[in-house]
């Protein structure tokens, strides 16, 4: 952020970001380098990936695809979420979030019938299928939520920004939207 408050959205903050979502799908996964690029078809070194995951080197597209493809996490999910990590929103007004981080969440915050209403909503999503536990809530979900809980929708997506899941979901457990 700067003094004025406006991000500062660089090639360096979003190549960062991008290579720290790899890092933590590779990772959530239990996946070393080696292994990830033993399941890519190119000619590509550990070393490269590293350079990607700490954002030393730009990734590009059809190079991110293959990672993703070789992670099994959805490339658009996975610059979604890196996006929302960095403080930009990829789909404008929607979110990811993790139904399970605000069902844990113990920290008090000053609107208690927003967290008290929000912590009901992800009890009730969550309850309805447990095999989902992040969920994409789009733009209109977010407005609509926050008309429930008597908040501007800005507030609820701040609120809801420290739900973003800590690891990218994969194919295989692939999760819901709303």
């Amino acid at each position: 952020m700067t003094e004025l408050g406006v991000r500062l959205v660089t090639d360096t903050s979003i190549n960062k970001a991008v290579g720290a979502e790899i890092r933590r799908a590779r990772e959530g996964l239990g996946l070393t380098r080696e292994q990830l690029v033993a399941r890519m078809s190119s000619d590509i070194s550990p070393v490269s990936i590293g350079n990607y995951e700490y954002g030393v080197r730009p990734c590009t597209m059809p190079r991110l695809a293959e990672i993703c493809e070789a992670l099994g996490v959805p490339m658009s999910v996975l610059v979604a979420l890196a996006l929302q990590r960095a403080g930009v929103e990829p789909e404008p007004g929607s979110m990811y979030v993790a139904l399970t981080l605000i069902l844990e969440d113990a920290q008090d915050f000053p609107n208690a019938d927003l967290r008290n209403g929000v912590r009901m909503w992800a009890r009730r999503r969550w309850s309805a299928d447990r095999d989902i536990a992040t969920v994409v809530v789009s733009k209109g979900g977010i407005d609509e939520l926050a008309i429930f809980f008597g908040v501007t929708s800005a507030e609820l997506r701040k609120y809801l920004r420290r739900f973003t899941p800590p690891r990218t979901p994969c194919w295989i457990t692939w999760e819901g939207h709303i």
